[in-house]
């Protein structure tokens, strides 16, 4: 299990992400947090999902450039658009 990346931040209530990321999506009910890394020199980047509960990552992609995330209605499904697959459906 690795660490958590959302921590307690500096005012009562709040969450912080300690990543840089280039895209972001929250799921419907608020629980799980998707998150693109910035891409990396061979044009790779990493989609990560991580349980705003605990913090922890839930769940790691890996692909080309992410040009869009979004969850629909239910909070199991991811769909990520990227640079080399076109859009996918993750079901988490």
């Amino acid at each position: 299990m690795t660490d958590s990346a959302i921590v307690d931040g500096p005012a009562p209530g709040l969450r912080v992400l300690q990543r840089d990321v280039s895209q972001w999506q929250w799921s419907p009910d608020g629980r799980w947090l998707a998150a693109a890394d910035p891409v990396d020199l061979d044009g790779q980047t990493v989609v990560r999902v991580y349980d705003h509960e605990d913090g922890r990552e839930a769940l790691a992609i890996r692909g080309r450039e992410v040009l869009a995330l979004a969850w629909p209605s239910s909070e199991h499904l991811l769909l990520v658009r990227s640079a080399d697959l076109g859009s996918r459906a993750v079901l988490h």
